[in-house]
């Protein structure tokens, strides 16, 4: 392989590991669990938003819930 080519090969190896960079997302997790005020027991079934967005989720038998794939922000959480 003669020089000009090999340039041509490592240049075209950078645009390509750059590109995977400038596309790819970071995103997050929402965690929590929902209780009642006066027993502390989960509440199972509630169902959690995160307001203006399309993101939410529904707690388990336990009252657990987890939302994925948040991008970075900061949030308002509604449960309901």
């Amino acid at each position: 392989m003669d020089r000009k080519t090999f340039l041509l090969v490592v240049k075209l190896c950078i645009t390509v590991v750059f590109a995977g960079l400038v596309w790819s997302e970071t995103t997050g997790k929402i965690v929590g669990v929902i209780t009642d005020k006066k027993t502390g027991e989960g509440l199972p079934g509630a169902n959690i938003l995160i307001e203006g967005t399309k993101y939410g989720a529904v707690t388990d038998v336990q009252g657990r819930y987890l939302i994925l794939n948040v991008p970075p922000g900061s949030y308002s959480i509604k449960a309901s």
